[in-house]
C-alpha cells in the first residue's frame, strides 16, 4: 500500500517528502513543461506529473505531498508502479480530474519509459491502477488493453 497526504498549491511549485527516506528531506521541482528527469527517486513523481500537465489549468501542477509506502523498494514487487499510480490518483483528486484506470496505467508506464529510463511492460502499472482486492487481473496486452477481474 502506498499512501499520500497532499494539498494543492497555486502555481507550479511541487514539494515532496518520503517517510520511507526517514531523513525529512523535501524535494522540490517545478511542475510545468520544463520538467526533466534527475538522479533520484523523484523521477517516479516528476514523470507522472509530466503526463498530467496537458489536463491541468495552464499546464502547471503545484502541490505539497508526503509519501509513505509499505511496498519494499527494489524487491520486484511493483514499488515504482505503486508510487506512480498513487501520484496519479493524488493529481486527479487535487485537480478534480477523471482518468480511466487504463489511461492512468498507461501514463505511469510512459513515466517509467521517459523519466526513469526503464523499458517496462504494462503489468505492474495495470495491477496497481486496475486491480481489485481479492481478485486476479486478466490483462490483454494488446491495444486497447482490455482487463477482467477473475
Amino acid at each position: 500500500t502506498t499512501v499520500i497526504a497532499a494539498r494543492r498549491l497555486p502555481g507550479s511549485r511541487c514539494r515532496v517528502t518520503s517517510a520511507n527516506e526517514g531523513k525529512g528531506i523535501v524535494h522540490e521541482f517545478v511542475g510545468d513543461a520544463t520538467l526533466k528527469p534527475v538522479d533520484d527517486y523523484t523521477n517516479y513523481i516528476r514523470g507522472v506529473v509530466y503526463q498530467y500537465l496537458k489536463d491541468l489549468p495552464g499546464g502547471v501542477c503545484g502541490f505539497e505531498a508526503a509519501v509513505l509506502s509499505n511496498v519494499p523498494l527494489g524487491g520486484g514487487l511493483s514499488s515504482s508502479a505503486s508510487v506512480e499510480v498513487a501520484i496519479g490518483t493524488m493529481i486527479e483528486g487535487l485537480y478534480d480530474l477523471t482518468v480511466t484506470p487504463t489511461e492512468k496505467a498507461l501514463r505511469c508506464q510512459k513515466c517509467e519509459h521517459d523519466f526513469c529510463d526503464t523499458p517496462c511492460g504494462i503489468m505492474d502499472q495495470f495491477i496497481s491502477a486496475c486491480g481489485k482486492s481479492g481478485h486476479a487481473l486478466l490483462i490483454d496486452c494488446r491495444k486497447p488493453y482490455p482487463t477482467e477481474h477473475v
